[in-house]
């Protein structure tokens, strides 16, 4: 399984990059983001989950 700490790397760079496409009102980049929270979320939780 992957590394907690990597998940959680993952998981702060794309809220930044969310943040940076919402700041920027770019649309088109904020779609894109977020077709990648799901898969970015549910490694992390299944980690989490098993303690």
């Amino acid at each position: 399984m992957a590394n907690p700490e990597n998940l959680l790397s993952d998981l702060d760079q794309l809220q930044d990059e969310l943040t940076l496409a919402l700041d920027n009102q770019d649309w088109e980049r904020l779609g894109q983001l977020n077709a990648r929270v799901r898969p970015t979320v549910e490694p992390l939780m299944a980690e989490l989950e098993k303690g």
